[in-house]
């Protein structure tokens, strides 16, 4: 598999557990959560890396 379908293929896979994430998010601290994995999704890994510490 090229590594543009599996990009598609990962985004995919983040929307669905997304949309997941949102349906289970009750709390402050869940939407706080889901609103930092949405910005980190849209970045790019080195800026998500820097983000986390690793």
């Amino acid at each position: 598999m090229n590594s543009t379908g599996k990009t598609a293929s990962n985004a995919e896979d983040s929307a669905k557990i997304m949309k997941e994430a949102e349906a289970h998010a009750k709390t402050p601290e869940d939407l706080k959560a889901l609103k930092l994995a949405k910005q980190l999704l849209k970045m790019t890994e080195k800026e998500s890396r820097e983000i986390i510490g690793k």
